[in-house]
């Protein structure tokens, strides 16, 4: 995606109010990961979590992961949703410790790349 496309998504993405961006911000002042949630029919669904290479194995996705899932409760949703690229073992090992089961699948295209993703839920908000 195109910095231009980028930046016309996220700006949709934030006109809903039920939506939201937490953002890891390390001593610096610096922008070290994020993660999106939105409404996905009748759960809550983690859009996007993304932490940067040079800090992960931190707790810093687990936190983002917690104060999702407390949005999440704050909004009363009840269960929940996240995709994971099928090849990402870190994230998907961390979905299943976390209670989440593999509910879907479905291959997502990138330009030219096409990525293998798993959907991961919860009935119940995993309590963290």
């Amino acid at each position: 995606m195109s910095y231009k496309q980028s930046a016309e998504k996220w700006s949709f993405f934030l006109t809903e109010p039920s939506h939201f961006i937490l953002l890891a911000i390390d001593e610096r002042g610096e922008i070290v990961g994020f993660s999106a949630g939105k409404p996905h029919l009748s759960r809550a669904e983690i859009y996007a979590l993304y932490v940067c290479k040079e800090v992960q194995n931190q707790g810093i996705g687990h936190l983002l992961f917690s104060h999702s899932v407390k949005e999440f409760a704050d909004q009363q949703y009840t269960s929940m949703i996240i995709w994971a690229m099928k090849k990402n073992k870190k994230a998907v090992q961390f979905y299943k410790k976390s209670g989440g089961k593999k509910i879907l699948n479905r291959t997502s295209q990138f330009g030219e790349t096409k990525v293998e993703d798993e959907a991961y839920g919860w009935e119940r908000l995993p309590s963290i």
